[in-house]
């Protein structure tokens, strides 16, 4: 573990301002997020200084029309410039410093022109988790709480006075929510909001499409709120309020609404233990499910026979060839690989 010392510290707000501006951007892909998660354990300071300047960066976002604050952002990057032609990556790391010397002064400056102060639920620190293709992690978070995330899944952790919060940007989590009456365990996936005291859980949020959550032990309420950009997950307002008991699943999609339904509790959590348990699903879908694991995908070529097959079965995850000889051995299903080197699956004549 490196010791980041007081003559680094700029360093350090230097890179953690770089990242923030990075995760943020529309190519970030998980080799950029792995190398994230790398700086950042590194060393325990790093966390704090990183929650600081993604806090500060998004007051600079709200109020980057401000005329002083423009003026003061050219003055910093003047200032900041270098003299000769550096590297790309030099560059990156001067305008990310640039832009979070005018997030640290800034705050300063608006309270002085009338900018209202953002509220004190908009400054909670939060800590991202993230797991990459293929991946799961395990977190203990600081209520005692155990999270798992399952493969290529992201959660933003942030706590307050009165309520535990996490919003599942992307993926799958198990929840082992640690009891507190005094602070419930909410989490957020698109515009579902879980509530919980102490219970256990799993929420899937793969696309804006659908979102599921099955319900392991206890009770929990979902609420289905409206995304709203300018508020966090504590600002939520609930609506449409649905109880949930041990057993169920709630399945929220955008072409039926929501629906509660019975849950096999075992194949849904399968996936904690490296398994998926497949119990006559189309083959379509078992194919989806699998290439969640692995970078290398499987293809189903457009057949109508191919529409009639179904599987069952249990599969160790990121298995590719286990699937594959597995359904073309038991069904009239031949693989070829294709020119850029996947694997095609295809009616066998």
């Amino acid at each position: 573990m490196k010791d980041d010392t007081p003559h680094s510290e700029r360093a350090v707000k230097e890179t953690a301002a770089y990242w923030a501006m990075r995760l943020a951007s529309e190519d970030c892909g998980p080799a950029d997020r792995a190398a994230f998660i790398a700086w950042r354990d590194e060393h325990p300071a790093r966390a704090a200084i990183f929650e600081r300047t993604e806090r500060a960066l998004r007051t600079v976002d709200r109020h980057m029309g401000h005329p002083e604050l423009e003026a003061m952002s050219r003055q910093v990057l003047e200032e900041t410039a270098p003299k000769q032609p550096a590297p790309r990556r030099w560059l990156a790391a001067g305008l990310a410093a640039a832009v979070l010397l005018v997030a640290g002064l800034s705050a300063h400056l608006l309270t002085g022109v009338g900018v209202a102060p953002a509220p004190d639920s908009t400054m909670m620190a939060q800590t991202m988790y993230e797991t990459a293709v293929g991946e799961r992690s395990t977190v203990t978070l600081p209520d005692g709480s155990v999270v798992t995330l399952n493969t290529n899944s992201r959660i933003r952790v942030g706590f307050a006075e009165d309520r535990r919060a996490v919003e599942l940007e992307n993926g799958q989590a198990f929840f082992e929510v640690a009891k507190d009456a005094s602070r419930p365990f909410v989490v957020k996936a698109g515009n579902q909001q879980i509530t919980a005291i102490g219970t256990r859980f799993d929420v899937r949020f793969d696309t804006q499409a659908e979102i599921s959550v099955v319900l392991v032990e206890g009770r929990v309420a979902v609420d289905e709120v409206e995304p709203l950009p300018s508020k966090t997950v504590l600002e939520q307002v609930p609506e449409k309020r649905i109880e949930m008991s041990a057993g169920e699943r709630l399945v929220a999609s955008t072409t039926e609404g929501r629906k509660i339904r019975p849950a096999d509790v075992e194949d849904a959590t399968s996936w904690r233990n490296g398994r998926l348990i497949f119990r006559g699903e189309p083959l379509a879908e078992a194919v989806a499910e699998v290439n969640r694991y692995t970078t290398s995908k499987l293809q189903l070529v457009d057949d109508p026979r191919l529409e009639e097959i179904t599987v069952s079965g249990v599969f160790n995850v990121g298995r590719l060839e286990s699937f594959v000889l597995a359904v073309t051995s038991v069904h009239s299903i031949e693989a070829r690989k294709t020119p850029g080197g996947e694997t095609e699956l295809t009616w066998r004549e």
